[in-house]
């Protein structure tokens, strides 16, 4: 078998899909959310969206940030009496946790011994405050989301220390997850009458920016499996990229319309939970506000989540050295590493670095009744340095250094002057971060950084204003991007005539036509780094010389390739079955030929005098930096349903 590639053509389109949910879920009765209102220029920024028309059956808006430590949702609705006035949903109060008011929720799942989820979000924190009884054998679940992407899990050495449940997949846990937030959000709707029978809902998802193809795709799986929406109707759930969504937000309420100039940039850094993630934009248009990437979205997984670990390991270190002895001492270990991983994680990591001048760090645990100095332990406190905590926070803060000043040189490269470097999400609100920052960063840069008021729900914020202006004729009227970089190389396998003089001896097989035939050739269809605008199609002319015994079924696969130059070849000469490091197959397109005559195909004849046949097709490659669709055309018509199977 030969396949090749003939010369590109390429063609924009740009669509937009609406989503209905066609069942009413039933509520959980033991669930309470309470319904507010949001305050501010956020709502002042949706509310002022043009609505040219009433509809019949009213808008509901929801946009959902599954984060890998802690969640959020926001919802709005078009008023059936008023459709020129957006109504708010903000849910403070989440199940397990009444006692306060929470905008977001923990992102973690307890299971059972048969797979059954026995605690979720904040009822998972009061398990572990010792206030609610845990199941016995049940385990926590946690960072499960990063599990979706392949790559994130090989960065996380610790991941290993949170396992998924046995028998489930990443889709299957991060569906039970959003199934739980599903329950709240259809409540509270159910609570002031906002029921499905009379609504359209329309969804947005929010993604890290650095997520594979391979993960977004089983993000709006996971979503569909969680009965948001039908298995059919997942195209039809719009995907954005963290950094992307909060960008929106804050132009929209930081008045950075008005500041940056068209042709200057601004850096997006969004601090979460689990990853870093950074975009920069160069705006394009100031009225309306247009912004497009101009480099390729970096991230890396040094949360807030790292410092977790960091503190752990450091805590680990001081309990190995109590002398083992009585049950009594074995469970005041156990106290004490529970207290102190909760306490850091609610309070000593959100406050470090308020207090310049604080040299120690005392974690109270009254659970304890009993001196332990070998550790730090006295009178119901473990004592941490003020030097041990620096240590712990400074090797985040220089990863999260080296991603701006790497996405710095990138901007430099671009020529695109910087006006601001807008720090948001949940690990900005840590004071030490963005005074670590400005103090390393250099002094032509540190003028430049700020946070956004509401940045530890930009993000989702962010989506739900760009869902409501997509749902609205006046979409291209408000803050938008117009173009993406991509993230990687997307490659084909082609087969050329074998060239002694240059392809190597260990990939040369005989063609279709007798011919030797050099394989596994890298066809790059869009590099990486390349501007694309919303929906944009490439289409490719190719050709496959095929036999009867390998007709009429025709697989491609279709590889991405991280690497900022692409390799000549998809294989290791020294082991040819084997893809090089970097290179890793992205899909299968499938088609069949089934059901169309021999004489569609240009019938040639083989050096052994065997016949065989030239397929001439086009693939056809839909991407925008957000999601990925390959077809196969034949003769200007799609061949039957192509499909896509993600590895």
């Amino acid at each position: 078998m030969c396949f090749g590639s003939k010369k590109s053509k390429s063609s924009l389109k740009s669509t937009i899909k609406t989503e209905k949910l066609s069942k009413f879920p039933s509520p959980t009765p033991d669930l309470s959310p309470k319904p507010g209102s949001s305050k501010g220029s956020f709502r002042e920024s949706i509310t002022e969206v043009n609505k040219s028309k009433a509809t019949s059956r009213p808008d509901v808006f929801v946009a959902i940030d599954l984060g890998t430590t802690y969640s959020g949702v926001a919802a709005w609705r078009r008023s059936p009496a008023n459709p020129e006035n957006l109504q708010p949903l903000t849910i403070t109060r989440w199940p397990g946790d009444d006692s306060s008011v929470e905008q977001k929720v923990p992102t973690v799942l307890h299971y059972d011994s048969l797979n059954n989820v026995c605690a979720w979000g904040s009822q998972t924190l009061a398990v572990k405050r010792g206030l609610v009884a845990s199941v016995p054998g049940s385990m926590e679940c946690k960072w499960f989301k990063l599990h979706l992407d392949p790559v994130a899990s090989r960065e996380i050495a610790d991941l290993d220390d949170f396992p998924l449940p046995p028998g489930l997949t990443a889709v299957d846990v991060c569906a039970d997850y959003l199934s739980k937030i599903r329950q709240v959000l259809f409540h509270a709707f159910e609570n002031i009458g906002w029921t499905a029978a009379q609504h359209d809902f329309h969804y947005i998802l929010t993604h890290p920016a650095s997520w594979s193809d391979s993960a977004r795709a089983k993000t709006k799986e996971a979503f569909a499996a969680a009965g948001f929406v039908q298995p059919n109707e997942i195209s039809n759930v719009i995907l954005m990229s963290e950094p992307e969504a909060a960008a929106k937000y804050c132009a929209s309420t930081d008045g950075l319309t008005k500041e940056i100039c068209p042709g200057n940039g601004l850096l997006v850094v969004d601090a979460g939970g689990g990853t870093v993630d950074l975009v920069a934009y160069q705006v394009t248009n100031s009225d309306p506000f247009v912004l497009k990437e101009c480099t390729v979205p970096t991230g890396g997984t040094c949360g807030s989540s790292q410092l977790d670990r960091a503190f752990k390991a450091l805590l680990e270190g001081r309990l190995s050295r109590m002398r083992p002895g009585s049950q009594r001492v074995a469970a005041d270990k156990a106290a004490i590493r529970t207290t102190c991983l909760l306490r850091f994680e609610e309070q000593v990591k959100r406050n470090f670095g308020w207090n310049a001048h604080e040299h120690a760090h005392d974690i109270y645990c009254d659970l304890v009744s009993h001196d332990y100095p070998e550790i730090g332990f006295e009178n119901n406190y473990m004592t941490f340095s003020n030097n041990e905590m620096t240590t712990i926070f400074t090797r985040t803060m220089e990863d999260i250094l080296d991603l701006i000043i790497a996405q710095l040189a990138r901007i430099r490269a671009a020529r695109v002057p910087l006006e601001a470097i807008i720090f948001v999400g949940g690990f900005a609100l840590s004071p030490y971060l963005l005074d670590y920052v400005k103090k390393h960063i250099g002094p032509q840069w540190s003028s430049l950084i700020r946070s956004s008021p509401g940045r530890e729900l930009a993000v989702v914020h962010g989506a739900a204003l760009d869902l409501v202006a997509r749902r609205d004729p006046s979409y291209h009227e408000g803050t938008r991007v117009e173009a993406r970089r991509t993230r990687c190389h997307y490659v084909m396998e082609v087969h050329k005539t074998f060239d002694p003089s240059h392809h190597p001896k260990v990939f040369s097989l005989d063609g279709a036509n007798g011919n030797p035939v050099c394989r596994g050739i890298c066809k790059v269809l869009v590099a990486k780094n390349t501007e694309v605008t919303e929906r944009a199609t490439v289409t490719y002319p190719f050709f496959r010389h095929v036999t009867a015994r390998n007709f009429p079924v025709c697989k491609t696969a279709l590889y991405a390739i991280d690497s900022d130059k692409c390799p000549e070849f998809l294989y290791s000469q020294g082991n040819p079955s084997e893809l090089l490091p970097g290179v890793k197959q992205l899909c299968v397109l499938s088609s069949d030929f089934t059901g169309l005559p021999f004489s569609e195909f240009r019938r040639l004849i083989a050096a052994n005098g065997q016949p065989y046949y030239e397929v001439n097709y086009d693939i056809r490659l839909t991407i925008d930096g957000v999601e990925l669709k390959a077809e196969r055309y034949f003769k200007g018509k799609c061949v039957g349903s192509a499909e896509i199977k993600w590895d």
